[in-house]
């Protein structure tokens, strides 16, 4: 039996620092961050190789899944759309989705942001308006459960 787990905050949140305290030595963690930077280099824009990033981490997500792994998709994952591309792009279906929403007020994500360095950190402005653009996840999206961090 195996399940997904599906990140959900803005950049600066603590979704990546979540998943390292407790995502479980026998479960696959996939980050998208980590796959970009694998993927973009230094001196490239950010988005410049976003539909391969995007499909890579769709691989490794059903990759671990057809090898009956749990998995922790770790992206922004913020809006109804960009859940369901995560879903509709599954080949293998868990048999149990989880969203765990990294629920934090906007003057704390700033402060966690600010503390960024380099290619992780991420323009003020940005998070404001990714912070603005929430949906918060539902049942009804075909996700049998919920968790609230904060």
């Amino acid at each position: 039996m195996c399940k997904l787990y599906i990140m959900c905050g803005t950049p600066g949140s603590g979704k990546s620092t979540w998943c390292k305290e407790n995502v479980p030595e026998t479960a696959v963690y996939i980050s998208r961050d980590k796959i970009r930077f694998s993927l973009v280099k230094e001196n490239e824009p950010y988005f410049s190789k976003e539909k391969e990033v995007y499909r890579e981490f769709l691989r490794q997500i059903n990759v671990a899944l057809e090898a009956g792994k749990d998995v922790y998709a770790d992206q922004t994952s913020l809006t109804i759309a960009a859940r369901a591309k995560l879903l509709n792009g599954l080949k293998v279906k868990p048999d149990y989705i989880t969203v765990i929403y990294i629920k934090r007020p906007l003057d704390i994500i700033l402060k966690y942001n600010a503390k960024r360095t380099g290619r992780e950190f991420v323009p003020e402005n940005a998070v404001i308006n990714m912070y603005n653009s929430i949906q918060e996840p539902t049942r009804a999206e075909g996700i049998d459960r919920i968790v609230e961090v904060d």
